[in-house]
């Protein structure tokens, strides 16, 4: 989170001063917004490449940290029940779920 605050805040700033400058040249309006949201843009590739690797890594731990939930989840889904498979009665789907049950419509 504080790599976010700390990425966004910089370009925040690049914003503001690469606005203050073309307003103070002169631009004004829709020439000023493109100038200065361009600029910053730019200006943000080089000048917050670091803060922007440090706030990818970030993301990228948190999606992992999802990711391994999941699949620790998906682990304890599928450890077999004591008795479940060896009961074929026992399976809930149905008829029409369990192969040659039919699962036709009585006439």
């Amino acid at each position: 989170m504080k790599h976010f605050l700390v990425y966004t805040g910089a370009r925040l700033g690049l914003l503001v001063v690469v606005g203050g400058l073309a307003f103070a040249v002169g631009m004004r309006g829709l020439l000023l917004l493109l100038v200065a949201f361009l600029g910053s843009g730019l200006l943000s590739l080089f000048v917050l490449r670091g803060s922007r690797a440090k706030f990818g890594t970030d993301v990228g731990g948190f999606f992992r940290r999802i990711n391994d939930r999941i699949d620790e989840a998906s682990r304890k889904e599928d450890v077999d029940l004591p008795g479940a498979a060896a009961d074929p009665a026992a399976d809930t789907r149905g008829p029409a779920a369990t192969p040659g049950g039919g699962g036709h419509l009585p006439e």
